[in-house]
């Protein structure tokens, strides 16, 4: 599947309720396994017709499958960003030459690191003393954020994601990757009244709008706010609705039109 990568998770979501069993994050796309006798094509072409605005390329292939975790593996390669970070899966060789290695096997879950959002993130992360900071990590997929904060000293990290398959996957990243955080099964508004100095959102315009007046609500006195997973022209409607908050932008960066704002209480 070749598609924008601002409607990806949410083509995953639909894929995985009609069969789709597992799912990889390509450059440009993704990848969906699902056993023949459980695909409905019909289901499948309806699903992919209400979605012919967003410019879709895709195609069916059936292949052996005691294949399918070679093609997995073969699809999936290690992310270097910036000579100190390396992500990679579990069947990949270590690299000690790295400062930090990240293990993550993505299942169904958006953050593998090779998306652009996701190296903006992973890099600002290196530039925040994170030691003995509490920390949230809104909408967490995989649980990548969580797991570079924690080992970036991190004294407690709370996440959440509305998805079953994200906080499993996030449960599984991180005992592999021996991170402690606490999983909520939920969204924003069902957050505990609690306090964090460093949150982290890799979401979409949409939810980070609908979302900021919780942010701003759970982030102390000069805590900072991380935020990514929309465009560079998307900037000036989040920093508003930020501003709105008493918000302050800090700084931003950007990378192949995706952007990064951070910003502070």
């Amino acid at each position: 599947m070749q598609c924008k990568p601002a409607i990806a998770d949410i083509l995953i979501a639909e894929m995985a309720e009609i069969g789709y069993e597992s799912f990889l994050e390509t450059e440009g796309g993704f990848l969906g396994s699902v056993v023949m006798k459980k695909l409905n094509k019909e289901l499948l072409e309806d699903l992919f017709r209400r979605y012919e605005n967003e410019s879709l390329v895709w195609k069916v292939e059936e292949v052996e499958k005691e294949n399918w975790n070679k093609k997995w593996e073969e699809n999936y390669s290690p992310v270097e960003i910036g000579g100190l970070i390396r992500i990679r899966a579990s069947f990949h060789r270590s690299d000690p030459s790295y400062k930090y290695e990240l293990i993550i096997t993505p299942r169904m879950s958006f953050g593998t690191g090779h998306h652009e959002t996701t190296e903006l993130m992973l890099m600002y992360q290196l530039y925040i003393d994170f030691r003995n900071k509490e920390v949230l990590d809104a909408g967490c997929g995989t649980g990548i954020l969580s797991i570079m904060a924690s080992k970036l000293g991190a004294s407690k990290i709370t996440c959440f994601d509305m998805e079953d398959w994200a906080i499993e996957n996030a449960k599984e990243n991180f005992e592999v990757n021996g991170t402690s955080a606490s999983i909520i099964h939920g969204s924003a508004e069902d957050l505990p009244e609690q306090y964090y100095d460093v949150i982290m959102a890799n979401i979409n315009k949409k939810v980070l709008l609908d979302q900021m007046k919780y942010y701003a609500s759970h982030l102390r006195s000069g805590g900072i706010l991380m935020l990514s997973g929309f465009y560079v022209e998307d900037v000036k409607d989040i920093l508003e609705a930020g501003e709105q908050r008493r918000l302050k932008k800090i700084g931003e960066n950007a990378k192949n039109n995706w952007a990064l704002l951070i910003l502070s209480k």
